[in-house]
């Protein structure tokens, strides 16, 4: 009887042994590469399971079984928001790594403080995401994604199309690109808005007052106080003279404004139209957007750019030639 049962045991040991063997091996080839194959865009959104994702994965024929993904993604660390290429010579491993690193197929755009409409649709082009012609299309009113605005439907959306550094997913387009845009200038501006600092001005009266600063100066500290300047400018009545809306309205960047340049016959000719351009004039970033908004208050009228990149300001005309000179003499 003994014998019986050690025999008994002896089996059953056996096929544990062998089950946990065979279940050993198909974990571990479970977890191998399916094969070579194209490579293929998996979209991971936020929230999304190591489950949902794994379901993902095999749809696409980039894993072999769902639940050794989701054995094998227990205690991984999360994965990123993101597009990423994938393919089936793809181990889980490499994916779970690849997808906690963010090593995204996204396409990373920085467009700077100031930069023109064209100049971010020159830049979209040269990531690929689009072409000029498309995102020059994107970012007018006329877009739907734009349709919050209340602009003229021939209106762009120039100013309003925030600086920043964006991760497009893939498959890219304009109208993506520019949604994330103009969504991240109604989160700046919800932040640094309020009735007490606008007063009776309108947001698109803020928003060029800070693309004219964003392209006046590069010094944080100067803002402010050139907002001053034009809104005593205003506030006279006095054309505001501004020699980047004389370039704007030339469609080209000059080191130095001419006197001829100045005759140029355009709206966004400060030195003969008065008030405010009709637009913006570039898109401005949160420290201009600030000083638009909370104007420095002091007496002065002028300003000119002295020798070592900063401007003097100052009250009179009389005041501002003397300032010019000196800049002219190199003192």
């Amino acid at each position: 009887m003994k014998r019986v049962w050690w025999l008994v045991l002896g089996a059953s040991l056996v096929m544990v042994l062998g089950a946990a063997y065979s279940a050993r091996a198909w974990y571990a080839g479970a977890l191998q590469p399916v094969g070579r194959g194209p490579s293929r865009l998996v979209l991971i959104k936020p929230g999304d399971s190591q489950e949902a994702i794994g379901a993902k994965l095999l749809r696409a024929g980039v894993i072999r079984s769902l639940p050794a993904w989701k054995l094998r993604a227990r205690g991984a660390a999360a994965a990123q928001p993101g597009s990423y290429r994938v393919s089936s010579a793809d181990s889980v491993d490499e994916l779970l790594r690849r997808f906690a690193a963010a090593e995204t197929a996204d396409v990373r755009v920085t467009f700077p403080e100031g930069f023109t409409l064209n100049q971010c649709a020159e830049r979209a082009a040269a990531r690929g995401i689009s072409t000029r012609t498309a995102y020059l299309a994107a970012a007018t009113a006329a877009n739907p994604a734009a349709a919050s605005w209340k602009l003229k439907a021939t209106d762009s959306l120039e100013g309003y199309l925030f600086p920043d550094t964006y991760l497009v997913p893939l498959p890219a387009s304009a109208e993506a690109l520019v949604a994330m845009q103009i969504h991240r200038f109604d989160d700046i501006w919800a932040k640094i808005d309020g009735e007490a600092k606008r007063g009776s001005r309108s947001q698109h009266e803020i928003v060029v007052t800070a693309s004219l600063i964003e392209r006046e100066t590069r010094h944080d500290d100067e803002r402010a106080r050139i907002a001053g300047v034009i809104a005593n400018r205003l506030r006279r009545g006095m054309r505001l003279q501004i020699d980047a809306t004389v370039l704007y309205a030339l469609g080209q960047h000059k080191d130095r404004v001419l006197y001829r340049d100045l005759e140029v016959d355009s709206p966004y000719n400060t030195y003969k139209v008065s008030g405010l351009p009709p637009g913006p004039i570039c898109c401005p970033g949160r420290p201009s957007l600030e000083a638009a908004l909370s104007p420095e208050q002091h007496d002065y009228l002028y300003y000119v750019l002295g020798p070592d990149g900063r401007h003097v300001f100052t009250r009179t005309l009389a005041e501002h030639n003397a300032a010019k000179a000196r800049r002219t003499a190199g003192g």
